[in-house]
């Protein structure tokens, strides 16, 4: 199964004809990839990562094609099957990305991911102890502040799954609050972002439970073998979207605000935390 099975938006060489010319450049593609962790409903990646695309194609001059995979777990493999230029990760899947196939840290919204378990609005559950003999959807295992975080930190708080409540393997974060307001399951885990990007008419249904510590979030990871010149090229073209109102429209479907330049020293922090968890990152 390729990556990009459900989702290949190819930006078409017409976006570059009106943007800057390509020039020949040494070392440089035909075309850019960027893959993009399955992280949400294929639509919902499709609004938000498109303009992403769109602004890299026309400042780049290089036609830019999204890619991502069926399933969650899927991910990392068919990124280091494929080898696309650049890839969107959370810290474990980075980790694994970094030691597998030679990505580099590259740019990221420099935010801290906290994992959040929430409940219907009109739920008795009061305190976490209430969650107890419950029924709680969480992500598939490697998936960061909707999956890792919120166990460990349910462990921490003597809640471990299996023993004193029922974990709900689900593969989306749509499909873990969705199962929250249909009552299919009675909290969910969910990571902070996602959950203040819900509609109006859901986050009303909806209650925060109760919050993670944070850890480094989520960053965009760089085929190390680019040529330096479209490494550096890349970084200004991404850097520059923090530094307008219409960059900032670019960015804010996503949830970020700005890109800063990301160092391998912040996920460092992620893989101690899986190692303290047993984690094979």
């Amino acid at each position: 199964m390729s990556l990009g099975v459900l989702l290949a938006l190819a930006i078409s060489t017409s976006a570059v004809a009106q943007g800057r010319a390509p020039a020949a450049r040494p070392g440089w593609p035909q075309s850019l990839t960027l893959a993009v962790l399955p992280y949400q409903a294929v639509p919902h990646l499709h609004d938000v990562w498109t303009p992403v695309a769109e602004y890299l194609t026309r400042e780049m001059g290089i036609p830019v094609k999204i890619t991502t995979a069926r399933l969650y777990e899927e991910y990392v493999r068919q990124v280091l099957a494929s080898r696309p230029e650049l890839a969107y990760f959370n810290p474990p899947h980075y980790l694994a990305a970094r030691r597998d196939g030679g990505y580099e840290a590259f740019v990221s919204p420099g935010d801290k991911a906290m994992g959040r378990i929430v409940v219907l609005a009109a739920s008795p559950i009061r305190a976490l102890a209430d969650l107890r003999g419950r029924k709680i959807s969480l992500l598939p295992p490697s998936a960061f502040a909707a999956r890792i975080q919120p166990e460990a930190f349910l462990r921490d708080h003597g809640l471990v799954a299996g023993r004193d409540y029922t974990l709900v393997e689900v593969p989306t974060t749509d499909a873990s609050l969705n199962g929250v307001v249909a009552g299919k399951v009675d909290a969910a885990g969910t990571g902070m972002r996602p959950s203040d990007a819900l509609p109006g008419s859901i986050k009303s249904r909806l209650r925060i439970l109760a919050e993670t510590p944070p850890q480094p979030d989520v960053l965009l990871g760089l085929r190390g073998d680019l040529a330096q010149g479209l490494k550096e090229a890349l970084a200004r073209t991404l850097l520059a979207l923090g530094e307008s109102p219409e960059g900032r429209a670019v960015l804010a479907p996503i949830g970020w605000k700005k890109l800063i330049r990301a160092r391998d020293a912040d996920d460092d922090v992620t893989g101690a935390f899986a190692r303290k968890l047993g984690l094979a990152y």
